[in-house]
């Protein structure tokens, strides 16, 4: 349990409002945010209401992954459905708030939310957002120093959260993942250059006008390497020790040719566009959940790379 919030582990002098060894929050910020919570308890149904409606009022997309998507925004508020699940959510965090003075079990409750949430394809962006509207949403209802004490809390339960959704790729023997026609979407890769034409001066072709690169031996040398690189890559995504070898090895090489972090969310994007263009949207969710934990993996390689 000490790996997944290692980064929060300040020290503890014996007072009883020092920061909590695991979760960084002190007695009196638990506090603040157990009796806080009290008034949203006082009705779970409406309470859940409240913020799922604000959630969907901010991010509309995200009631297709629900059971309700049928039904009218206009109607959310009385239909069964959708209460049941909204109080089903405020329990759910209620039962986050419950754990917090037992670490074991408040890690296990966040790693199983964000691991139960995959085969639902709720990505980890949901719950940043999901995070940000309740946030929101309590910003109306307490008092700033009570805010301020969930900001934290949160910070905490939601990076735990997603870790637990990132870990189904380390541990799922069973995840699949479509190989993409690799000859025919060579040619794609030109989308990253038309888009960020600054990378260009970091590869070998880096004098080529944008037109002649489709007709380039030297862009479509480079080009065939890349996507051999990723099918190595998605063909070890059961074998956690070999897939993580092979992205620490293609980070560290990367780092030696100047490729700037932001770079690897770029050539996320473009993959993922060309994915959708061949592919449905459960294959396209499961792309998109193993390229942000693989770039996630090389982008932590390689400042810890330049670091050293």
């Amino acid at each position: 349990m000490g790996t997944v919030l290692s980064y929060i582990t300040p020290a503890n002098s014996g007072r009883s409002d020092d920061p909590d060894p695991v979760t960084g929050l002190t007695s009196k910020e638990k506090y603040l945010v157990r009796t806080s919570w009290a008034k949203i308890m006082k009705n779970p149904a409406d309470s859940g209401v409240a913020l799922l409606c604000l959630l969907f009022e901010r991010h509309p997309e995200y009631v297709q992954l629900f059971p309700f998507s049928d039904v009218p925004p206009s109607e959310f508020k009385t239909n069964v459905r959708f209460r049941a699940h909204a109080n089903s959510v405020v329990y759910a965090l209620s039962s986050i708030v419950d754990a917090l003075n037992d670490n074991n079990l408040l890690v296990q409750i966040l790693t199983k939310t964000g691991s139960s949430h995959v085969p639902r394809h709720v990505t980890a962006d949901a719950f940043i957002h999901l995070k940000e509207v309740t946030i929101e949403l309590f910003s109306t209802i307490f008092k700033a120093d009570e805010v301020a004490a969930w900001k934290k809390t949160f910070e905490v339960a939601f990076s735990v959260i997603i870790q637990g959704i990132e870990t189904v790729f380390m541990t799922n023997k069973n995840i699949k993942i479509k190989r993409l026609d690799y000859q025919k979407e060579i040619g794609k890769m030109q989308i990253l250059f038309e888009k960020h034409p600054e990378y260009q001066q970091l590869f070998p072709f880096k004098n080529l006008r944008r037109e002649e690169l489709k007709t380039s031996n030297k862009f479509r040398a480079h080009c065939i390497s890349v996507m051999y690189a990723l099918t190595c890559i998605v063909e070890n995504v059961s074998e956690p020790l070999i897939l993580e070898q092979l992205l620490i090895k293609q980070s560290t090489s990367h780092v030696l040719r100047n490729v700037p972090d932001q770079a690897y969310w770029d050539i996320k994007t473009v993959i993922l566009s060309i994915v959708a263009s061949s592919m449905n949207p459960s294959e396209v969710f499961v792309w998109e959940k193993f390229l942000k934990f693989a770039f996630r993996i090389m982008v932590a390689t390689a400042e810890e790379t330049r670091n050293n």
